[in-house]
């Protein structure tokens, strides 16, 4: 009986070492389970603040590439409206010019009729009449 109380003992003794082992390995797994965890999430927040941060870096170089874009328009726009501007001043001096060379030769063509003896009133207005066509 004695050995048979021992064998039980043991038994009992096995069982609950075996028990308390089991759950020993049992923690430790899970103690490795939520390292990885962690390793994983850290791994993953640090992809995470790396895409941000190209993400980023992609949205400054845009912004710079847009603002770049921008300021080339203007400059070609204020280019544009300059040689526009500078063209019509050479329209404008060009109307001018030949606005005092018909003056000179309506002048010239009157005193010459004038000198002529030739009635001067006709030449006088249809010049008039050519001045208010003009504006």
């Amino acid at each position: 009986m004695q050995r048979e109380r021992e064998r039980q003992a043991d038994a009992e003794d096995a069982a609950r070492l075996l028990s308390e082992y089991q759950v020993s390995v049992c923690f430790r797994m899970v103690r490795i389970s939520v390292l990885m965890i962690l390793v994983h999430t850290q791994a993953a927040t640090e992809a995470e603040r790396e895409n941000d941060a190209a993400r980023r870096g992609k949205n400054i170089s845009l912004k710079k590439y847009h603002v770049k874009q921008i300021h080339d328009k203007m400059r070609r726009a204020a280019s544009e409206k300059v040689q526009e501007l500078e063209e019509q001043a050479d329209l404008r001096a060009q109307l001018a010019e030949e606005e005092r060379l018909f003056e000179q030769y309506s002048e010239a063509l009157i005193a010459q009729y004038r000198a002529d003896g030739k009635d001067v009133k006709p030449l006088l207005m249809e010049l008039a009449r050519i001045k208010s066509d003009r504006r």
